[in-house]
């Protein structure tokens, strides 16, 4: 994780009976509560905002450094993000 983050630490956990995101220290991180046809798909794009924050570190790692196998293993993560978040993973 990013030393610098100011963010509840992950990870994140969409609790459906609570209808919140929790956080990896037990504090709420978002209220999903109400009526939207969008609840799934925002709870999914919030509960991986932490893994995104770390993926997209490890991009602009393996590209200050040249480093080729970090590339590729942040590509594959970005890609099980993506499918997490399309409701896929």
């Amino acid at each position: 994780m990013n030393a610098k983050a100011k963010h509840t630490p992950g990870p994140w956990v969409v609790d459906r009976k609570a209808k919140m995101v929790i956080g990896g220290n037990g504090e709420p991180v978002a209220d999903l509560r109400g009526h939207t046809e969008h609840r799934g798909a925002n709870a999914r794009l919030i509960e991986v905002a932490p893994s995104m924050l770390s993926t997209l570190g490890k991009l602009a790692a393996s590209y200050d450094h040249d480093d080729a196998d970090l590339l590729i293993e942040a590509i594959g993560e970005a890609r099980v993000l993506l499918a997490k978040i399309d409701g896929e993973g």
